[in-house]
């Protein structure tokens, strides 16, 4: 009789705390959904980056590698968390995010670096820049995105913060030499910088002439003719964009220098833009030489850049 009346009394108890609304320590508290983000897609586009994942241009879907995801948010939030390709999706091994009910605001890079590039956090997180040699672990791309518990899925669509341009050397019928590059030099370069993640906002950190030195590996008419660069957008100044070379030693005769139009760079205002890929084609003659626009498809095919049709001029130097 007592034990019955004990479970009697219990189960009162307990309906009563459910109308009540009171939990185990008499406070009313409301439980939210914590869910994981899934990343099933990670895209790269040719157009500039945006702050909403609309595709508007040419979409190449990643396959490979990791990406770097971070939150706006600086609240006790993960930070440059990487998720790698798997089968058929993004994970991130060790534990991802848990998203709750509250929208976040979210950027993801690509590719992901554990340290030297990646810098901050929260909303202030920013990608460290520099100017060098294409290089695919270099070729850097960001997007924003938004995620909640109820919207837990997001494809993010990424573009690269980065300008390339490629300079093939060729041989006229003049030039007698062997055409090995011994050195290449851009003038007025952007030489380091920090991009800002949240804002697509560019810091400019050190501006300066940009030197390639012993560039034996580089020879005209060959399959290693040509110079590709990764560039940190920059304007191109009114007399044009200056740039010299040593070909086939380093002796004063051997010394080539030059201006390229800044009427070139009209059609994406008058600067090195990100996303761009500017090709150009420098031919060695006896008498100096010349650079005109290049069509010539032995590039390196790399998704989501924006192919910038030159006008159809050269430039005698």
């Amino acid at each position: 009789m007592k034990l019955r009346y004990l479970f009697y009394a219990m189960s009162v108890g307990i309906s009563l705390c459910f109308l009540s609304g009171c939990s185990a320590d008499d406070n009313a508290v409301a439980v939210e959904r914590i869910t994981p983000l899934t990343i099933g897609s990670v895209s790269v586009k040719a157009n500039p980056s945006e702050s909403d994942t609309r595709a508007t241009g040419s979409v190449t879907v990643l396959k490979e590698g990791t990406v770097g995801i971070s939150c706006a948010s600086s609240s006790g939030v993960k930070d440059n968390v990487p998720y790698t390709y798997g089968a058929s999706s993004w994970t991130a091994l060790g534990g991802g995010f848990l998203l709750s009910e509250t929208t976040w605001t979210m950027a993801a890079y690509y590719p992901y670096s554990e340290s030297g590039v990646y810098s901050s956090g929260g909303s202030n997180a920013t990608l460290n820049m520099a100017i060098g040699p294409y290089e695919a672990s270099k070729d850097l791309c960001v997007g924003l995105f938004t995620a909640s518990a109820t919207d837990y899925a997001p494809t993010p669509i990424l573009s690269h913060i980065y300008a390339r341009v490629s300079f093939r050397f060729v041989k006229r019928l003049t030039y007698k030499g062997s055409g090995v590059i011994r050195s290449f030099m851009l003038k007025d370069m952007l030489v380091t910088a920090e991009y800002m993640l949240y804002s697509n906002f560019l810091i400019k950190t050190i501006s300066d002439n940009y030197n390639l030195n012993n560039l034996t590996n580089i020879t005209a008419n060959t399959d290693n003719s040509t110079i590709d660069l990764l560039l940190i957008p920059v304007g191109v100044s009114s007399g044009g964009q200056a740039f010299a070379f040593y070909a086939d030693g380093t002796e004063p005769e051997n010394f080539y220098e030059g201006t390229i139009p800044r009427s070139l760079f009209a059609s994406t205002g008058y600067a090195f833009q990100a996303g761009c890929h500017y090709k150009l084609k420098v031919l060695l003659g006896s008498d100096g030489f010349v650079v005109e626009p290049d069509d010539d498809g032995g590039f390196p095919v790399v998704s989501g850049w924006n192919e910038v049709t030159l006008n159809n001029e050269k430039w005698w130097i």
